[in-house]
């Protein structure tokens, strides 16, 4: 009687096959299951909800059984609620701990084509506007600015050639699209970038710009997230820069890749933090 060995056999197979992430709530929730069966296998509840027996004590002993189970219910499910909230509190992206000497901020893509695009979670004009409270605290300190911008020949001869499933965009761009916006441009101090890639390293020469000027750290910002920040910040990892990113201020198309980028990615690549987090420890470590 009470509930079937199957489900509680399968609650303990969906428990095992969980994803890492899923098995805490998942622990609650067979408790719970374990808990009341083994409760409603017993004989003398079975006897009483199933073939109605009525000995001496046993309505007593039933109602007890019951008040016993909601009890563990009412432990069981806050455990999984703790659990679910730990979890979404160590999946919260760290701290930035430290700026080496040589520290250079590389802007990506915040273009006049690109910055106006609808990006979530944080708008263009959000990051556009983080992104240039960096700059110039990096200026101030006389750190490198890097202004990456993508731009290609009119007839698209030095577009990236390989086939993909997802459609590429055709067709001529506005006049100027490639231009960086007015709130990161116009200082004479800065190096700008043109990339043909989604990644700011390859065929640029940046590498070889930022060793030249003994730069150790890369800070990156910009649009969009999983496409030329998550590009770029892969391969200053693999050429041995210390990478650093600034999590509020870059987008992306979805919130969804954003925030895979952000949780998933980028902490095996270097370390997160915001806007403010990175200028506090800018002005602590520099000033």
């Amino acid at each position: 009687m009470g509930l079937p060995r199957g489900l509680i056999g399968l609650a303990t197979q969906n428990y095992r096959q969980a994803e890492p992430e899923r098995i805490a709530p998942a622990a609650g929730l067979l408790r719970t299951v374990s808990y009341l069966g083994a409760l409603g296998a017993s004989p003398p509840p079975a006897a009483f909800f199933i073939h109605r027996a009525d000995p001496p004590g046993l309505h007593e002993l039933a109602l007890f059984m019951l008040a016993g189970s909601a009890l563990l219910l009412a432990t069981a499910l806050p455990d999984r609620s703790l659990r679910t909230r730990a979890r979404s509190r160590k999946a919260r992206p760290m701290t930035v701990t430290a700026l080496d000497p040589r520290t250079a901020l590389v802007v990506i893509d915040l273009q006049a084509g690109i910055a106006a695009a609808p990006v979530q979670p944080y708008t263009g004009a959000e990051v556009v506007t983080r992104s240039a409270q960096l700059a110039d605290a990096f200026r101030a300190q006389g750190l490198p600015v890097v202004l990456v911008r993508v731009s290609f020949a009119a007839d698209g001869g030095d577009m990236v050639p390989g086939r993909t499933e997802a459609a590429g965009r055709g067709g001529a761009r506005p006049e100027g699209w490639d231009m960086i916006v007015g709130e990161l441009a116009g200082h004479a101090g800065d190096i700008t970038v043109t990339k043909r890639n989604w990644g700011a390293f390859h065929g640029t020469g940046l590498d070889v710009r930022l060793r030249r000027r003994g730069v150790t750290q890369v800070v990156l910002t910009g649009i969009a997230t999983s496409i030329g920040v998550e590009s770029t910040a892969r391969a200053a990892y693999e050429h041995g820069y210390h990478v650093t990113l600034a999590t509020d201020a870059m987008s992306d198309m979805s919130p969804e890749a954003h925030l895979n980028s952000v949780e998933r990615i980028f902490p095996r690549l270097g370390e997160t933090g915001t806007t403010a987090e990175i200028l506090e420890l800018l002005a602590k470590t520099h000033g």
